[in-house]
């Protein structure tokens, strides 16, 4: 599937994703979300988040609700949300800074080391915000 991300027909792949991310079902839409995030990682980076940028209802499940509520589904349901939320801003980030930080190559890391002030005090709250909502996962 990340394979699909280099071509210009991958914005089918993310319609039918969309479709299995409202789901009643916490494991379809959880590894929804986990397949999302490979195809981030595995994936044309740029053109997975900028498909997302441009739609971000696609990855928004902060309704969601598993019809069985089972403990284990009430539970998961609120990972799913805070998973949902980290690859929020992670889209959010990129969207900012046209970049993926955590993907970040050699090259990126010394861009950082000689970035002025004033660009670095606009980065780092993205930074800061993306790496907040990864925490809140844990």
């Amino acid at each position: 599937l990340s394979e699909a991300t280099y071509h210009r027909e991958s914005g089918e792949l993310f319609r039918m994703l969309a479709g299995r991310l409202h789901e009643q079902n916490w494991t379809v839409v959880l590894k929804s979300l986990i397949l999302i995030h490979i195809l981030i990682r595995e994936g044309n980076t740029d053109r997975v988040l900028g498909y997302l940028a441009a739609n971000p209802e696609i990855i928004d499940v902060r309704n969601f609700r598993d019809k069985s509520l089972t403990p284990l589904s009430v539970s998961q349901a609120k990972n799913i949300r805070m998973y949902s939320s980290y690859l929020q801003e992670k889209v959010a980030s990129y969207n900012s800074l046209k970049d993926d930080l955590v993907k970040a190559k050699a090259e990126h890391i010394a861009r950082f080391r000689s970035m002025p002030e004033n660009k670095l005090l606009e980065v780092v709250p993205i930074l800061q915000k993306q790496i907040t909502a990864l925490l809140d996962c844990s």
